[in-house]
């Protein structure tokens, strides 16, 4: 008899545990078959530990793939809007960018972007959206006749005192001393 009330003591205590882990890798929207032995089933699996430590092995393994499938989920969907933001700035290089109107593009708060964005492309927002600007500057100089105010302009730099700062500081030379090595 204490060998039945052991056995069915046992079978409870693994069907609770198969439902909380079952409930909470759902919850997560983790994809958890891989995790269990060839029968595919998570209370098949658990039976087939035949001692506490076991389960208990199982379970810490359980855990660290679970963690770093969300870690995986967390880093995939972060690239996913940085390539995102990226795309947004290179389809407007000629607006007004900031953090705020790309975050706000991207239904993301400014500040995750900026955190996200930095560990993503290794640079700061501002440092991506500069070198973008300068960029495609490089390329009006080289390829129109437009005066330097008016590539500023084009490019939302209102300051071409800024402007022409932040180009020598990006190509060392200034943005007329660069049309006249062209």
């Amino acid at each position: 008899r204490v060998i039945k009330a052991d056995i069915r003591e046992k079978d409870h205590l693994i069907f609770l545990l198969t439902f909380f882990l079952t409930k909470i890798t759902y919850s997560m929207k983790v994809n958890f078959k891989h995790f269990f032995s060839r029968e595919n089933d998570l209370y098949t699996t658990l039976c087939n530990c035949h001692t506490m430590n076991d389960i208990r092995n199982f379970l810490l393994n359980y855990f660290d793939e679970i963690i770093l499938e969300l870690q995986n989920k967390v880093k995939s969907r972060n690239s996913f809007l940085v390539k995102q933001a990226i795309e947004y700035i290179n389809a407007n290089v000629y607006s007004d960018i900031s953090l705020v109107k790309v975050a706000d593009h991207l239904s993301i708060h400014p500040n995750y972007l900026s955190k996200i964005f930095k560990q993503e492309v290794g640079e700061s927002f501002i440092e991506y959206i500069i070198r973008v600007k300068m960029r495609e500057a490089k390329n009006l100089i080289c390829n129109s006749n437009d005066k330097i105010y008016e590539i500023a302009d084009k490019l939302h730099y209102k300051d071409v005192g800024h402007f022409t700062r932040l180009f020598k500081k990006t190509y060392g030379v200034s943005p007329t001393e660069y049309r006249q090595l062209m």
